[in-house]
């Protein structure tokens, strides 16, 4: 698969925007369970075959980040069963999955703000070229597209999956106008941006009280989603209205009947 066979029919891309905490990560988890769902109850092969990955604009901000906060975590020793000599020492996605933890409680490392750090760092780089991380984001998924499609390396596989391999990608910390625009151009109507609207949320942005007053909180209500899920009441609600739309796309799109 290029970038001129991309169409709804085999690609759907889920942008999810919205201010810190209102529950765009809950909403990639429902996106994620609803998948997995439709690949479990149903016996043709052609939905089971769904590639289904997350990835976040923030990835490489928080890869490197995790580089140098990773000495204040407890080392967890792993052997390497053909060179028995070698340690990994770090797991960097465990110590990511830390960091996330800290950030949401506002705890700080070592006097580091887990949370400030990753938005300058952010900075530093957009400063230099606003769209690179976006730029990165694309570039994943169309890697990623492209070593799926050539992992089916035998005839049968290449067959059954000929029209009928489809890829979900859900990009949970969408929050840039250039984010969205350049998602938009690349894959069109593959794209779809769903918004997370927490009431109480919303409110304390307006008034700019912090974290709510940084640049990359500024700009998410100038972006245009396809969809706004208000997340005023219970879990399961949030869960059920996600699902409901994303199987609307699906249904649309040709995926589902």
């Amino acid at each position: 698969m290029d970038s001129r066979s991309y169409s709804p029919e085999n690609l759907l891309i889920f942008g999810i925007t919205g201010y810190a905490r209102s529950g765009k990560d809950t909403a990639a988890k429902a996106i994620l369970d609803l998948i997995a769902k439709i690949g479990s109850e149903n016996r043709y092969a052609e939905y089971r075959d769904i590639n289904t990955r997350v990835i976040r604009y923030a990835d490489p901000i928080k890869d490197a980040t995790a580089e140098v906060m990773k000495y204040f975590f407890e080392p967890k020793l792993v052997l390497n069963p053909e060179f028995p000599e070698l340690r990994y020492p770090h797991e960097i996605e465990s110590v990511k999955q830390h960091l996330d933890i800290h950030k949401d409680k506002g705890e700080k490392i070592c006097d580091i703000d887990i949370r400030h750090t990753y938005q300058q760092l952010g900075n530093v780089f957009r400063s230099q070229n606003k769209d690179i991380f976006a730029l990165i984001a694309a570039r994943r998924i169309e890697q990623d597209i492209e070593i799926y499609e050539s992992s089916k390396t035998s005839y049968y596989n290449k067959l059954l999956s000929h029209d009928k391999t489809k890829h979900i990608y859900i990009i949970p910390d969408t929050r840039f106008v250039n984010e969205e625009k350049i998602m938009r151009e690349k894959f069109g109507s593959c794209y779809r941006l769903i918004k997370i609207d927490k009431p109480d949320i919303t409110e304390k942005a307006k008034h700019s009280i912090p974290p709510y007053n940084h640049e990359s909180e500024k700009q998410i209500e100038l972006l245009t989603p396809d969809k706004t899920v208000v997340n005023d009441s219970s879990l399961n609600v949030l869960n059920e209205n996600i699902s409901t739309y994303v199987l609307k796309v699906m249904k649309l799109s040709g995926w589902l009947e």
